[in-house]
């Protein structure tokens, strides 16, 4: 109840139902088909109610789940505002098969498209023309279409913790933080995780909140928020 009609972001990173083993998950990532939607569905229906009008809700999805998801999302939340397609560069490449190389992002709002908080201003990338040293760039960069080309957390990498199998770049949680929400908006986040999105939230004066099963992540979230703060 504390968070309810209060979020200006829900963000969530789910678990894909493909094995993976997280900390206090008796079930090993394994549901069935039936009981994985159910608890999608039922996810869903809890966030929904934690979003104030015109919110938005990103839900990250792979390839085997998006058709169902995006579906569900209009049903659960409201209309769709973006399917992003997020091109993970250092992906884990491939031999005998294509490389699977991006995610989908669904971003949907519980209210009106057109209404929704968006700073374009806060996510501008450098663009092609800048980068070939053409006078007609826009000096400010462009703002990023809807496939985003954002490393993926490789093992080498110094943002990375050593205490969860499952992370994303701060690159990505900051580009969705930034540019849907304002400083001191509520974002939360129902799958916390490694608390990247915590700490985002916590660099750009966000409001957080989060929810996790383990108490094991839950304690090294902790420590993590403290070693931001100090």
């Amino acid at each position: 109840n504390e968070f309810t009609a209060r979020a200006s972001i829900v963000f969530a990173d789910p678990p894909y139902n493909i094995g993976v083993r997280y900390e206090d998950d008796p079930s090993c990532d394994r549901l069935s088909p039936e009981n994985y939607r159910r608890l999608t569905r039922n996810v869903l229906r809890f966030m929904r109610r934690c979003m104030r009008p015109n919110a938005t809700l990103w839900w990250m999805v792979p390839e085997e789940h998006a058709d169902w998801v995006g579906t569900m999302l209009t049903d659960s939340i409201g209309p769709r505002v973006h399917r992003i397609v997020w091109h993970e560069t250092f992906a884990q490449y491939q031999q005998k098969r294509l490389t699977e190389d991006y995610r989908f992002i669904f971003c949907h709002t519980n209210g009106d498209p057109r209404k929704i908080t968006f700073n374009p201003d806060s996510i501008r990338i450098k663009s092609r023309r800048q980068e070939m040293g053409d006078v007609r760039a826009d000096p400010r960069g462009r703002v990023p279409g809807q496939v985003w080309q954002v490393r993926r957390l490789q093992g080498t990498s110094v943002s990375r913790v050593d205490w969860h199998p499952a992370q994303l770049p701060p690159e990505l949680l900051d580009r969705i933080i930034l540019g849907w929400s304002n400083p001191g908006d509520l974002v939360v986040d129902p799958f916390l995780g490694s608390g990247k999105t915590m700490i985002s939230c916590v660099q750009h004066k966000r409001e957080f909140a989060g929810f996790e099963q383990s108490e094991r992540y839950i304690e090294k979230c902790r420590k993590e928020l403290e070693r931001s703060l100090s």
